[in-house]
């Protein structure tokens, strides 16, 4: 069951109260006929068979993705974009990045991305990682399984204390 406290919890600290709600049951229902047919997969073929098959597929999709890196020409790239303003005045916000290729890896630095700022636009590591590989996934490998694998070959580093790895006082 759920327990209605925590729940509460977390309902009070984000937006759109009723839309959270129901993706957090949605997620719940999700997880609970995954891990069901997972278990029926698991009994059917073995815990060995399955694991296997993971690790396979896995594997492919960093093959994938590592070739599809190595097809780009080595080399130092730089960019810059800017936030026009933070919403509390503070602008423009700069983000930085250079990309690094070098063989079949990539990275993405993003020193000298602006400090986190004091209005709503700064975003977590996670989210900005995710950002990235969804960049490289769409660019480079859009018919690369979505997986782990594709993303062992990528780098993100975003100093902490920017706008895009802000700390937990930060909006």
């Amino acid at each position: 069951g759920v327990d209605r406290t925590i729940l509460e919890i977390i309902l009070r600290n984000v937006r759109g109260r009723e839309e959270r709600e129901g993706d957090i049951f949605a997620q719940s229902a999700t997880n609970a006929v995954a891990a069901e047919r997972g278990g029926e997969v698991f009994c059917a073929h073995g815990a060995g068979v399955v694991l296997a098959c993971f690790d396979r597929f896995l594997a492919e999709s960093e093959q994938q993705m590592r070739a599809a890196i190595a097809a780009l020409p080595d080399g130092r790239y730089a960019g810059e974009d800017f936030l026009d303003d933070d919403g509390l005045g503070s602008g423009p916000v700069p983000i930085r990045v250079t990309v690094e290729v070098r063989g079949d890896e990539i990275g993405f630095d993003f020193t000298g991305t602006s400090r986190q700022v004091r209005g709503p636009v700064n975003t977590t590591v996670f989210a900005t990682s995710s950002a990235v590989f969804y960049a490289c996934k769409t660019l480079l490998g859009p018919d690369v399984a979505p997986n782990d694998g594709a993303y062992r070959c990528v780098r993100v580093h975003a100093p902490p204390g920017t706008v895009l790895n802000a700390g937990p006082e930060a909006p």
